[in-house]
């Protein structure tokens, strides 16, 4: 037995969205593809996953030998109330962004 096109049947498939006849492209594909699990094969691109995690791992060891610098330059406080350095504080947020993106 023949599959069905992404776009047979449209009306019958059950969804989320509520599929209407017609609907073609990236709608209707989307459609078939949750209708049929199975049939959900995307890229997943690797390659630019790890170049960008690459990216991102260096730009934060960057920002780990400026704050390394700047702890040996200005001191460290031990505690971020107490910490007047604006630069290390800028660092900091620099940080927190890039860790999320990084995502570890």
């Amino acid at each position: 037995m023949a599959s069905p096109s992404p776009t047979q049947g449209i009306g019958k498939m059950t969804s989320n969205a509520s599929p209407k006849r017609g609907i073609k492209g990236y709608a209707a594909l989307s459609l078939y593809m949750n209708a049929s699990p199975e049939l959900g094969v995307v890229r997943k691109f690797g390659a630019l996953h790890y170049r960008n995690l690459l990216y991102l791992q260096d730009s934060l060891l960057e920002i780990e030998e400026q704050l390394h610098s700047r702890d040996i330059l200005e001191g460290e406080h031990g505690c971020r109330r107490r910490d007047n350095d604006v630069v290390r504080a800028g660092l900091m947020e620099q940080l927190r962004v890039k860790l999320q993106r990084y995502g570890m």
